[in-house]
């Protein structure tokens, strides 16, 4: 993420309603959402592309279909990327 300075990451599960949180060092922001559905994201993605956010990723309960929609809401401004890959481990 080398230059990224504003950042967004928005995860979504049962119950949450567009419920934000900002993390900030002062040389690094980031803007974390919970989101109970996909709708919902594709709303707070807009709202991040208009305060600055220069990449949103999302968790991986969106899938390749979820983050395309969030991608198509945006327009294409900034990059969208989601976690795809669990890492196998000891359990």
């Amino acid at each position: 993420m080398a230059g990224i300075q504003k950042y967004g990451y928005i995860f979504k599960a049962p119950g949450f309603h567009n419920d934000r949180r900002t993390m900030d060092s002062g040389s690094f922001r980031a803007e974390i959402a919970a989101v109970g559905r996909i709708e919902d994201a594709c709303g707070v993605a807009r709202e991040l592309v208009s305060e600055g956010v220069e990449l949103i990723e999302l968790c991986g309960s969106f899938g390749e279909k979820g983050a395309a929609m969030v991608s198509e809401a945006v327009a294409g401004v900034v990059p969208v990327a989601f976690v795809s890959r669990e890492i196998p481990g000891k359990g």
